[in-house]
């Protein structure tokens, strides 16, 4: 579904990837793994068209899509989920996610508000507050449910775990589990491994804007020497 092959990302004359590539299958749920400043974000966002990559590919549902704009995107089907979130503020949970939805990309088995407030039952009781009052769980969730109202065929999660109380990471990984067992492809960065052991089929460890390893995920948790740079043990 989505191929990545060597991105390479500038900001002004500083350069951030260095011929990052990945891939992701349909279905999957792919953990792209680092710490601050690895590139996780970059690579996102390159992917999502915020970022023109100054050399290399990045090829969804078979279509070249390298430098769209990033509304192309979302209508080709990727839905995208910032590390700063980024609600209305000034809209209500409910009018946020009217806001994203695509008429176009609406499907039988698409998601609709309904699924969401399913999803997300917070939401449903909170579906006229205004989502600048929201805590910081609550507006993670509204702005992957915005992101779901676009029905997209991959989603992408940057530090979706980022700040929240650990009851509300946990409850986020369930969440993300199940949107993963309707078939939905998810790429996720984090710095927590501990978010995405349980989830990931596969992992990329970013450093310093390099993939420094890719393979599967129980792959990844039993080596000692990944263990001890990521988990701490």
């Amino acid at each position: 579904m989505l191929d990545v092959s060597d991105l390479h990302v500038y900001y002004g004359l500083s350069q951030a990837l260095f011929g990052v590539s990945l891939r992701a299958e349909r279905g999957e749920l792919i953990a792209l793994v680092g710490r601050n400043g690895a590139g996780k974000s970059t690579t996102l966002k390159a992917i999502v068209g915020l970022c023109r990559p100054r050399r290399g590919r990045v090829v969804f549902g078979g279509r070249d899509v390298t430098g769209w704009p990033p509304y192309r995107i979302a209508r080709a089907g990727i839905g995208y989920v910032p590390e700063d979130r980024r609600v209305f503020r000034s809209l209500t949970v409910q009018e946020n996610l009217e806001a994203a939805r695509l008429p176009e990309r609406e499907r039988a088995d698409g998601w609709t508000m309904a699924g969401v407030f399913e999803l997300f039952p917070d939401l449903a009781r909170l579906r006229g507050h205004l989502a600048g009052r929201l805590s910081g769980g609550q507006q993670q969730m509204l702005t992957i449910g915005r992101a779901l109202m676009t029905n997209p065929d991959l989603l992408l999660l940057d530090e979706p775990s980022e700040g929240l109380a650990p009851l509300l990471v946990q409850l986020l990984a369930e969440r993300v589990a199940l949107m993963k067992e309707r078939g939905l492809t998810i790429v996720l960065s984090e710095q927590n491994v501990e978010f995405v052991r349980e989830l990931a089929d596969r992992v990329y460890t970013l450093e310093k804007g390099e993939v420094r390893y890719e393979g599967r995920m129980q792959d990844f948790l039993a080596s000692e020497e990944i263990a001890r740079a990521y988990l701490g043990v």
